[in-house]
């Protein structure tokens, strides 16, 4: 669990390391996204805040430097709801890794199987519960 936990600190490679490459790419997937999302909510930002200062030398008490105001706010908790959601899916994944580590050897006392019934043709279901 330990090494897991370790490896955890690079997103993803607690997840490699306990053989869950699709819980990886998924990962990787969620946290190219916000990045994704963060990077274009920061543009949104920086075009407005532009905007409102060329406004706010020409007409700084008009409905449009009220409405660039909004978009600057809108977009601003926009960014940091993405950066609080990569934060999460960040810990998260460190959880993962340490829970998948701790329980990997844990044996399931329950098995089913179908197996062929080769004397009389067609299959047979199994249960067994082992204690």
């Amino acid at each position: 669990m330990k090494k897991a936990l370790l490896l955890g600190i690079v997103p993803g490679l607690g997840q490699m390391y306990n053989g869950e490459f699709g819980k990886a790419g998924l990962l990787y997937m969620s946290i190219i996204g916000a990045t994704t999302s963060i990077m274009t909510s920061q543009h949104m930002v920086n075009y407005y805040l532009k905007r409102k200062h060329v406004l706010g030398d020409e007409a700084p008490n008009s409905d449009e430097y009220e409405k660039i105001t909004e978009r600057v706010t809108y977009y601003r908790k926009n960014r940091n709801q993405y950066i609080w959601g990569m934060a999460l899916i960040y810990i998260y994944s460190l959880a993962d890794a340490a829970v998948d580590a701790l329980l990997s050897d844990f044996d399931n006392p329950l098995h089913l199987a179908v197996l062929p019934n080769l004397g009389t043709g067609g299959a047979r279901a199994m249960f067994s519960v082992d204690f």
